[in-house]
């Protein structure tokens, strides 16, 4: 199903780089994500990258009102422990499991 709502442009690809996120998503998996309505804590997300033009791919925490704070599954990896909190507009797309 995600495969058509993307031939429709109704979703969006983007590949998983690395392994913070094993072993729910692993690293070359396509995954697609929409343009989310509302977000809650749990959610995979896609999201800006805090310091460069990329993606990052992670869960949410928590959120507020104006931020979100997002982590890996994988203790080690970059995520919001590192970067701290970002405004909830960094947040492009929910991914669709």
């Amino acid at each position: 199903m995600n495969y058509i709502l993307w031939l429709l442009k109704l979703r969006k690809r983007y590949t998983v780089t690395g392994h913070s996120m094993w072993p729910v998503l692993r690293d070359g998996q396509q995954v697609f994500g929409k343009k989310p309505k509302s977000v809650s804590s749990g959610d995979i997300v896609v999201a800006r990258h805090p310091f460069n033009q990329s993606y990052i791919i992670k869960q949410i925490e928590t959120i507020s009102d104006t931020h979100v704070r997002l982590i890996s599954l994988d203790q080690f990896a970059e995520d919001s422990r590192v970067y701290g909190e970002l405004p909830r507009n960094t947040i492009i797309a929910k991914v669709c499991i």
